[in-house]
């Protein structure tokens, strides 16, 4: 029997809207994960990282950011990694323990991955590279509202004006 048109649509919406949260949910949960200093580097580090894994592919990205010394560059990395070898991705790479979500890993399979796998996990990466952006400046920009103001920022001060010039 034929599907009505549009039965399955529902579904489909379903199962992204799913996966959606899920993707938003482990990206808070890692932004809010990392120490101060390498969480302020990563978000930063996130704020352009979608766009060069569009430019550069997934894999030249993570190696790139492997490559790096700096805290915020290996945090983002395994971030993504874990995401995208994990069962709620849906990247068909393959499911990984979590012990094996590593960027390394991520890049063994990426290079052996067929090429409907490899976009499907770049799309993945992307995407989660994303909510990493969009989630992480929410939380910076929470904290930074939440710092305790000093004397001079949170009133002006008491006493007699300066004399006007005239």
């Amino acid at each position: 029997m034929k599907p009505i048109e549009g039965e399955d649509a529902g579904d489909d919406r379903q199962r992204c809207a799913l996966k959606s949260l899920a993707r938003d949910q482990r990206a808070y949960k890692r932004v809010m994960a990392w120490p101060g200093p390498v969480r302020k580097s990563a978000v930063e580090l996130a704020q352009g990282y979608p766009v060069e894994l569009r430019a550069m592919g997934t894999m030249q990205a993570l190696a790139f950011s492997m490559g790096k010394a700096e805290a915020g560059h290996g945090a983002l990395a395994g971030a993504i990694a874990d995401w995208v070898l994990s069962r709620e991705s849906g990247a068909p790479l393959g499911q990984a323990d979590e012990a094996d979500r590593s960027p390394e890993e991520l890049l063994r399979r990426l290079s052996r991955a067929s090429r409907a796998a490899y976009l499907a996990a770049d799309s993945e990466a992307i995407a989660f590279a994303d909510a990493i952006k969009l989630i992480g400046k929410a939380v910076l920009r929470s904290e930074k509202a939440a710092e305790p103001r000093g004397r001079d920022k949170a009133a002006p001060r008491a006493g007699k004006a300066a004399p006007r010039s005239g």
